[in-house]
Order: C-alpha cells, then sequence, then structure tokens
C-alpha cells in the first residue's frame, strides 16, 4: 500500500490592498510555479487589525 499524499498549506501576505500591484503579480506568478501538492492562500491585509503602539 501507498502512503497518503502529503500537502502542504502556506499563507502569504501581499503588503498592498491594490489589486494590480507588483508583489500580488509576482505571488500569483509564484503560485502557478509551485508544486502540486502546495495549496497557498492570500491573507488579506484588509482584514487584519491595525497596529496601535499606544494599546
Amino acid at each position: 500500500m501507498s502512503q497518503p499524499k502529503t500537502t502542504y498549506e502556506v499563507g502569504y501576505f501581499v503588503g498592498s490592498l491594490f489589486s494590480a500591484s507588483i508583489n500580488r503579480i509576482l505571488s500569483r506568478s509564484l503560485i502557478r510555479l509551485a508544486p502540486a501538492d502546495l495549496r497557498s492562500t492570500e491573507i488579506l491585509i484588509g482584514d487584519l487589525p491595525l497596529y496601535s503602539p499606544t494599546r
């Protein structure tokens, strides 16, 4: 019997909310080049709380 295939899950940030940012374009290109057993999810920075050093 063969072992089950392992799938890796990776989250990544793009440092811009702009849909056509160069970092977003590069990240999508890297995802297309990634091996089939790698699943990637963009972690949207707009969903994250803002940093405040006074809190």
